[in-house]
C-alpha cells in the first residue's frame, strides 16, 4: 500500500509556502521602488554630466512602465512626463 499523506500537515505546508512567496514579493516591490527613486534622484543630481544612464553607459537600463510607477509615486506627474521620460528610457537592441 501507499502513504497516508497527512492532510493537515500539506495544508500548513502549501499555507506557509503562499504566505513566503507574498512576503518576498512584497519586499521585491518595495526594494524596486526603492532602486528606481534613488535612479531618479541620482539622475538629477547628475543631470549636468547627462544623467546615470550616460555615466553608467549599457548598464544603466528602466522600463517604461517602472519609471511611469516611480514618477508617480513622487508625485511627480504634473511635470511634462514625456520629456522626462525620455531622460530615463535606454532601450537595447
Amino acid at each position: 500500500g501507499g502513504r497516508l499523506i497527512n492532510r493537515y500537515g500539506l495544508l500548513r505546508l502549501i499555507n506557509s509556502t503562499h504566505q513566503l512567496g507574498n512576503g518576498t514579493m512584497r519586499e521585491l516591490t518595495e526594494l524596486r521602488n526603492m532602486v528606481l527613486q534613488n535612479h531618479v534622484v541620482l539622475d538629477f543630481l547628475t543631470a549636468s554630466q547627462g544623467g546615470v544612464c550616460k555615466i553608467i553607459g549599457p548598464a544603466c537600463c528602466l522600463v517604461l512602465e517602472e519609471v511611469l510607477e516611480i514618477l508617480e509615486s513622487l508625485s511627480l506627474s504634473t511635470f511634462n512626463s514625456s520629456t522626462i521620460l525620455t531622460k530615463y528610457i535606454y532601450i537595447f537592441t
